[in-house]
């Protein structure tokens, strides 16, 4: 994406002119909109609520900027910079904000992400190129169990088989016994996020967390180990009288 219409700096107010406008009515604080962009309504309320999210999380700062990008025909980009540590659920949520939002690409050494959204009515209609070759990979996996090496390096396999990653990661496996394992990745490429979330659900009897630590510039996952045991939420149960 070489350029970007609309920039919003989580600057200094005293940097800024008295005339810079909020969007809509939203007024988070030291948020100043430089040009208000030209959206449809349901456009300009998704973008009042995400930043209204985004400048609320642990750890936000004043240093987040979003800029806007409509030169696309069938969709505009949101592009968030200079972000706390996040969440998958973080991502979720704001996936719930539009739904219309394509997609979210997530730029790990780059402190950023670019968050996709149709225009209007808009799908797309376009099939998608698959991977038609099978990887082999190789993991050094000292570290991990033999009842647990499968079931890690499936996880890992996934992740690199993602399609857009192009470069190889680096990716570095911690023990934490007596139930965890900690796999911290650096990606060089984009990330996908409905990717991602894919592998998540796969995984989702082993995979508990996905941290999203970009002043580090690192994924971290925390994988569950097979033997270890189960937690389960405790219900109040009610019977009816």
């Amino acid at each position: 994406m070489s350029s970007h219409d609309n920039t919003i700096d989580m600057s200094d107010t005293d940097s800024v002119p008295d005339e810079s406008r909020t969007m809509g009515q939203v007024e988070p604080k030291h948020l100043i909109i430089k040009k208000k962009p030209e959206l449809e309504s349901s456009d300009q309320t998704f973008i009042d609520k995400l930043i209204q999210y985004i400048t609320t999380m642990e750890g936000a700062s004043n240093d987040i900027k979003i800029a806007t990008n409509q030169s696309f025909k069938n969709k505009y980009v949101v592009q968030l910079t200079n972000l706390p540590k996040m969440k998958l659920n973080d991502f979720q949520n704001i996936e719930m904000l539009s739904p219309r939002l394509k997609n979210i690409l997530v730029y790990m050494v780059d402190n950023k992400i670019e968050i996709e959204v149709w225009k209007g009515d808009e799908n797309d209609k376009t099939k998608k190129r698959r991977r038609t070759f099978n990887a082999i990979y190789e993991w050094k996996l000292e570290n991990v169990s033999n009842e647990d090496r499968k079931m890690v390096k499936n996880i890992l396999d996934s992740f690199a088989d993602m399609e857009t990653i192009e470069c190889q990661f680096h990716a570095d496996l911690q023990s934490e016994p007596p139930n965890y394992y900690v796999v911290r990745i650096m990606p060089m490429d984009k990330i996908s996020y409905m990717q991602l979330k894919d592998i998540r659900y796969s995984y989702r009897a082993f995979i508990e967390t996905i941290v999203f630590d970009f002043p580090k510039n690192i994924i971290a996952l925390k994988i569950q180990r097979v033997g270890s045991s189960l937690r389960y939420r405790k219900k109040k149960v009610i019977y009816k009288k």
